[in-house]
């Protein structure tokens, strides 16, 4: 609001002065800022008790980007006038500018408070507290900004950045549609529009969005990387991976980008390239979580285990990770002495995990401390044999005092000192002796084969790793088939049907029952679920089916699994070929014996 309040009351000013206050605004307004300062300067030579002249001032020290000076002004028009609500206001955007946040909220609040409660105010303190990470109170100041001026465009895009900071999704396309209605030539709304339909899991409208963003504005390196990770998202890799180069050669100081571009090239099988993109990222901020993540997917695909380790505990830092838990615990490294002492292991990804990295328990407990488990209620009923645990609890339950905690994940790098190799002693889990005999009275002799073709249509690699149920025709024959997922996506019901496949989902009231009927099967042919980590767990023979390239633990180029010495592995040659997956494995069901 520059300007604004600049001929309120001043005491008793000459005509000259207000003369010199009206010319100066009329520079300000026409951006003539060097001509208004001096206008301003002379105005306070001639009456230095004028506070409209040290706020105009301040303005026009701050359109010079020098708010450091501006600050000083704006004091001294509110020593001189403490009820200039403008002056307030001003001061707050000096001290924004400044990225002084905290400061700025509070004289926003004072501005506000001798009123008028002006929509500009409001929307100014918003964008400090969004400057502080605080969008709850920013959406407040925005709505009320709103209210105020029901035509603001840019409170209605700023609010929508507020929604999606919360996750609000859906909100945040209201108000960015909103947005769009009043400044329909605004890049910056259109890009953020995108991001909102990538919350709601929309990208084809999300792409759409992005490409209007950066026809508004083609050097745009923002939208450019929206772009890409919705094309990404749509399966159009190639495309994306030359979106991400474009938006990082636009903007190369971004790390999140080069991050982002390292993601897209490992789905790509180009692993070189993504190291490269991730050291880039760390050369523009070695902090960055996501890159450090992503460098650790290609260290250990490759083998590289403890370099691979050691990035992959990044993991704890991204975004949405469970990293905090536990954290007024200290947290056990590996370093301190375990003797005499109680160790809390949890959960802190997917089943499957909870089942792969559980294998190291009995590796904690050699070290002499009592070990508690934390992990996912699903999970409890079959690690109830699990060798060494003290307790097991779920996730929800309270676990008592104990001296050190460590995630089940971050347990390789922990115990490098002690044991570098992979525990793959199997069976390291075992089912229930009663609910496995029920399930070998029920299943009879014969050869069984248990199957699993998807997994949760909500985790973040679904597409890549589940398989149609249709592509399975070539492997049913005279072997008894067991379906083992409880979730069946609509378009492969019929197929169950159609191929004699022995639905279990009603019985299979939760993981302890799913391992009883694992172990009373020959095999277990299955793609890249927790169920593969079960059937593995209990050493069942284990054929698992994966994708061009495939989640970090099943490594790259090898038939074998380092984490579980029952497992074929059966990979795809080259992107989406599933159809050769399943002739592998028809070819070896046909050598298998009987």
């Amino acid at each position: 609001m520059p300007g604004e309040g600049a001929t309120q009351r001043s005491g008793k000013p000459g005509e000259d002065v207000a003369a010199l206050l009206e010319a100066a605004l009329r520079s300000l307004r026409s951006g003539r800022v060097e001509s208004a300062l001096e206008l301003f300067q002379t105005a306070i030579a001639r009456d230095a008790g004028s506070a409209p002249a040290r706020n105009g001032l301040g303005v026009a020290l701050c359109l010079a980007s020098r708010p450091q000076e501006a600050l000083a002004q704006f004091a001294h028009a509110i020593a001189l006038q403490a009820d200039f609500a403008h002056a307030h206001a001003n001061r707050g955007n000096a001290l924004r500018a400044l990225g002084r946040h905290r400061e700025a909220v509070d004289s926003y609040q004072r501005a506000l408070d001798i009123g008028p409660e002006l929509p500009a105010i409001c929307h100014f303190q918003g964008l400090s507290f969004l400057q502080m990470g605080l969008p709850a109170q920013a959406l407040h100041c925005f709505d009320r900004s709103i209210a105020r001026d029901p035509n603001f465009a840019d409170a209605y895009l700023h609010r929508g950045a507020c929604c999606i900071d919360l996750g609000r999704f859906e909100q945040a396309l209201e108000s960015l549609d909103r947005a769009v209605a009043l400044d329909p030539a605004n890049a910056i709304v259109f890009n953020d529009r995108g991001v909102a339909l990538m919350g709601c899991r929309r990208p084809a409208e999300a792409l759409a969005s992005f490409e209007r963003a950066v026809q508004l504005r083609a050097g745009y390196a923002t939208a450019h990387a929206g772009r890409a990770t919705a094309l990404s998202q749509l399966g159009r890799l190639a495309e994306a991976i030359g979106a991400y180069e474009l938006a990082a050669s636009l903007a190369p100081e971004r790390a999140q980008t080069h991050s982002d571009l390292a993601a897209a090239l490992i789905k790509a099988n180009r692993l070189d390239a993504a190291l490269q993109s991730c050291e880039r990222a760390l050369a523009c901020q070695p902090d960055l979580a996501d890159a450090y993540w992503n460098r650790s997917q290609v260290r250990l695909l490759q083998g590289s285990m403890a370099a691979g380790w050691a990035d992959f505990e990044h993991r704890l830092r991204m975004s949405g990770s469970a990293g905090s838990r536990h954290a007024a615990v200290p947290r056990w490294t590996g370093e301190s002495p375990l003797a005499g002492r109680r160790i809390l292991l949890w959960s802190e990804q997917g089943i499957g995990d909870t089942l792969q990295f559980c294998r190291y328990v009995p590796v904690v407990r050699s070290l002499g401390g009592e070990v508690v488990l934390q992990v996912q209620a699903a999970v409890k009923p079959v690690l109830a044999g699990l060798e060494a645990v003290a307790a097991i609890f779920a996730d929800d339950e309270p676990v008592g005092p104990c001296d050190l905690q460590c995630p089940l994940m971050s347990l390789p790098l922990a115990i490098r000192a002690w044991r570098a190799d992979i525990p793959a002693d199997v069976p390291y889990l075992s089912a229930d002796a009663r609910k496995s005999a029920a399930w070998r009275a029920r299943l009879g002799s014969g050869r069984k084969i248990g199957l699993v073709c998807s997994g949760n249509p909500a985790h973040r690699n679904d597409a890549n790793r589940s398989i149609a149920l249709s592509l399975f025709a070539p492997l049913f024959g005279d072997a008894r088939f067991l379906l083992l997922q409880k979730e069946v996506r609509a378009a492969d019901e019929s197929w169950i049907a159609k191929f004699a496949i022995e639905d279990l989902r009603a019985d299979l009231l939760d993981l302890g029952d799913t391992a009883a009927v694992i172990d009373n099967l020959d095999l277990v042919i299955c793609v890249d679920t927790a169920v593969a980590h079960l059937a593995g767990a209990l050493g069942k023979p284990l054929w698992l089916l994966l994708p061009w390239v495939p989640d970090w633990r099943w490594q790259l180029g090898r038939d074998d699994s380092p984490w579980y010495p029952t497992a074929r592995l059966f990979r795809q040659p080259r992107a989406n070929d599933w159809a050769s997956v399943m002739e592998q494995v028809r070819a070896a069901l046909a050598q298998w014996p009987r």
